[in-house]
């Protein structure tokens, strides 16, 4: 008589199959994360593409590229202009947002009578797809824009045409009138050293960030202002882990105010190795977080000269191989 053997697995050959699924799990996951964020930093490409296009409008219309902080509306008595807006606000009719930037000039930055209507939206085409917020309430900003060096508030104007793209054109009202501050064209770039070599935005993953500046709306702006819309570079050779491109991002409480705060205002990403960043021909590019300090000087500044017109950021064409 013949006993028929029942078909199963040994336990031996049950732990054999579990190891090599587990081994397989773990090669597929970093890929199939590797996946998606590649993903998400093509999302965040396109953004930032996106803020390239709605600025090359805004320099049809005015002439000018967009200062991190301008004038808008009119004072609660309907008398003069005071509106203090970032550069996401003046760029909302490019970006297709008419709604966003109605609600502002029909309340107007906090209001005795009711808040800011934007202080309370989420809009998603400025934050990150890499760098969720917490809360998806608010005016939560992922991506900056050029503001050249810090600003010397003590002096007027603030900066120099020579530092970047983007400074403040706020009007106080005050001895230091709008036709005073520094405004950059897309013509003072090409009759320089080119949009095509002049960086417009990037990211930046400290907290506080928002569209809509905050404090008084009187008065110079300080350092701060600069560090909660715009990224900055600093006339060294040796810059600290702050100030480099990715360093300490994890850090993401800079000081309220002064020139240790002006150190996080530096392109800052999740993505690895690098960060995204649009020039101001339109064109965006993931930037190596590994690149020279004196290149990413080049890149920001409208020439290649410091402003004390006396040495030079870099004397030579840029080419792929510096990024």
């Amino acid at each position: 008589m013949v006993r028929s053997r029942r078909a199963g697995f040994t336990l031996v050959e049950l732990l054999v199959v579990i190891t090599i699924i587990g081994m397989l799990m773990s090669l597929l996951l970093p890929a199939v994360n590797q996946a998606r964020e590649s993903g998400r930093r093509i999302d965040c490409l396109n953004r930032t593409r996106q803020l390239c296009l709605a600025s090359d409008l805004y320099n049809t219309r005015k002439n000018y590229l967009p200062g991190f902080v301008e004038t808008s509306g009119t004072n609660n008595s309907g008398t003069a202009p005071n509106f203090r807006s970032s550069w996401v606000l003046m760029l909302a009719p490019d970006l297709e947002k008419g709604d966003i930037w109605s609600s502002w000039l029909t309340l107007g930055p906090g209001t005795p009578t009711a808040p800011s209507a934007p202080a309370s939206v989420y809009w998603e085409q400025m934050v990150c797809p890499s760098n969720p917020p917490p809360s998806t309430t608010g005016p939560v900003l992922s991506y900056v824009i050029n503001c050249g060096r810090p600003d010397n508030t003590s002096n007027t104007p603030y900066d120099l045409a020579t530092n970047g793209v983007s400074f403040n054109l706020y009007d106080t009202l005050s001895s230091s009138s709008p036709a005073a501050r520094v405004k950059v064209s897309k013509d003072t770039l090409e009759s320089s050293k080119g949009a095509s070599y002049t960086m417009f935005s990037s990211e930046n993953t400290i907290s506080g960030l928002s569209w809509v500046l905050g404090g008084s709306i009187s008065g110079p702006l300080i350092t701060s202002n600069e560090v909660q819309c715009g990224f900055n570079w600093q006339m060294t050779s040796s810059p600290n882990i702050a100030q480099v491109i990715n360093g300490d991002k994890n850090d993401k409480n800079p000081p309220a105010s002064g020139t240790a705060a002006a150190d996080y205002a530096r392109p800052a990403s999740n993505h690895p190795g690098g960060v995204n960043v649009g020039f101001c021909d339109g064109h965006t590019q993931f930037i190596q977080q590994s690149l020279g300090y004196n290149v990413y000087q080049a890149l920001m500044a409208t020439n290649y000269m410091k402003p004390d017109a006396s040495t030079y950021v870099g004397t030579y064409i840029l080419s792929n191989s510096d990024y």
